[in-house]
């Protein structure tokens, strides 16, 4: 359906809403009712255009956040109790509209918590309940509580205005995981300062209710409505609502706001058990409150540890994913080829012997061998790294591997190959040795194949905070803009850059070549 069309079925859904809530009222339309309807149905149409048009343009889970999204604020405007026909106790649709809109919103952001951080969606619902419930007993205590409000304006109305700021804080503490969260979508600084706006007016009318008694005024229609105009202004990044390739959570300083701020339930109970043990009796809703609040504790710490060993399994799959990615791409584009080439050149190893003589096959035969012994090398290095990589713990010597390759160059290329390791390789972290081994490993072999070089160095150095290994050849060097090509070259620029380290290659004809890898200290 054309956003047109959307907009059009969720301003006659809105409208048939306010119409049941207005064939409850008795009097109908008296006094402010009917300007505050006008100043009500631009926000309404605003809000319909808005967010309908953000349901049409996203897909998946975004398409299912701002359809409830919509239909949620509508709902929630609708059964406002703010506004004065839809206040009547004798229409019970308004509650009804009003509770929908909540649990609609609810839901929303519930969805792009876990769309944007699964880990932080396992325990935000328990959080959010538990924020709900706290400020509850605060207002309870501090306040204005339900029976009082009952008593001098009936519990329709007295529910209404007591939960309206608990939703309203409930709502306002998912939309501040939503901005906390690694991953932040755009569209969560002004979502959450349009729930800030509902918590504001809905906390202000309960205050006009519990000391003035007396209708709302303009001024808080107003803030109300900010509301709903921050959340429709919120949908113009509509398309930022993405998952995140691993199930991020939320940083630390947020989470200490969260048990340490004024929405957390653990500061807003304590306020209440201190007040009321230094003023008696203890309200029994005070002692049952207690209960739930080690129950929601026992709930969190589950969920949490839950949360924190799908975190550890997912990462530990990813990782692995990406090295066997990076294994294969590597195989695919050197192993393979040298492979293949070997078959192709034994293959044709007879058939040259029969037509061109034994020393034409004696040279297709040293061309097969070099090959086998290039995908050989290329096999061993990509295993040797994986060990590098993987000997945090001390078990693999970096520094003996290297030494190794040195030996296979001078066994089988006839060059001398000479070490000079001032820096202890031992330093690194397990990707910087890994990326270390690797380019010096590559560096050791293009050296001894292609350069034509009588002598190879491997030298290590730190500099301040700057650690550097270096393989320099007296060979023949590269020409302008040969190290930007080849598959060898590639592959040390790939693993210096994965690793946090910058690569070098400085050569000129006739002057040889120096590979240098770079790491800064922290």
């Amino acid at each position: 359906m054309p956003v047109y069309g959307r907009a059009l079925v969720a301003l006659v859904l809105w409208g048939a809403a306010v119409a049941g809530a207005l064939a409850g009222a008795e009097g109908g339309f008296a006094g402010w009712d009917l300007p505050l309807a006008v100043l009500y149905l631009p926000v309404v149409f605003l809000v319909a255009f808005s967010l309908s048009g953000a349901c049409s343009e996203s897909r998946g889970s975004g398409r299912l956040f701002w359809g409830a999204m919509c239909a949620g604020v509508l709902l929630y405007l609708a059964g406002s109790p703010l506004w004065s026909p839809a206040r009547e106790p004798g229409s019970p649709l308004s509650a009804v509209c009003y509770a929908a809109g909540v649990l609609l919103l609810f839901g929303a952001l519930l969805l792009g918590i876990f769309t944007v951080s699964r880990r932080a969606g396992y325990v935000a619902w328990a959080d959010a309940l538990a924020v709900g419930l706290s400020l509850g007993v605060l207002l309870s205590v501090f306040g204005a509580s339900p029976a009082e409000l009952a008593a001098a304006r009936g519990w329709p109305e007295a529910l209404a205005a007591f939960c309206g700021p608990v939703a309203g804080a409930a709502l306002l503490y998912l939309g501040l995981v939503l901005v906390g969260v690694d991953g932040s979508p755009p569209f969560a600084r002004p979502l959450a300062w349009g729930l800030l706006a509902l918590f504001a007016a809905e906390f202000a009318y309960l205050l006009s209710v519990r000391y003035s008694g007396g209708p709302p005024a303009p001024w808080q229609h107003l803030l109300w409505l900010c509301g709903p105009v921050l959340v429709s202004l919120a949908a113009r990044h509509s398309a930022a609502l993405e998952s995140s390739p691993l199930e991020l959570g939320v940083h630390p300083w947020r989470q200490a706001a969260f048990w340490f701020g004024p929405l957390s339930p653990a500061m807003q109970f304590a306020a209440s058990f201190v007040w009321s043990a230094l003023h008696p009796p203890v309200p029994p809703f005070l002692a049952f409150a207690g209960a739930v609040l080690a129950l929601y504790l026992a709930v969190r710490v589950s969920a949490f540890a839950y949360a924190v060993h799908r975190l550890r399994r997912q990462r530990d799959e990813a990782v692995t994913a990406l090295e066997q990615a990076r294994i294969s791409e590597e195989l695919h584009d050197t192993v393979k080829q040298n492979v293949h080439a070997a078959a192709l050149l034994i293959g044709s190893y007879r058939e040259v012997r029969e037509k061109e003589g034994e020393e034409a096959a004696e040279r297709i035969l040293d061309e097969a061998i070099a090959a086998s012994r290039e995908a050989s090398h290329q096999v061993g290095r990509s295993i040797e790294e994986i060990q590098a990589r993987c000997g945090e713990g001390g078990d693999v010597d970096v520094v003996a591997l290297l030494r190794e390759r040195l030996c296979e160059t001078r066994e089988h290329f006839a060059i001398s190959a000479r070490e000079d390791l001032r820096a202890d390789l031992s330093e690194l972290g397990p990707e910087e040795r890994a990326a270390a081994y690797r380019v010096a490993s590559e560096a050791l072999w293009n050296a001894a194949k292609h350069s034509g070089a009588r002598n190879v160095r491997l030298e290590s150095r730190r500099v301040g905070p700057t650690f550097i290994l270096r393989v320099r050849d007296d060979g023949r060097g590269l020409p302008e803009g040969a190290a930007r090509r080849g598959t060898g070259f590639a592959i040390m620029h790939k693993r210096a850059r994965r690793a946090g380290g910058e690569l070098e290659v400085i050569s000129s004809p006739g002057r040889g070549t120096t590979v240098q890898l770079r790491f800064e200290e922290g």
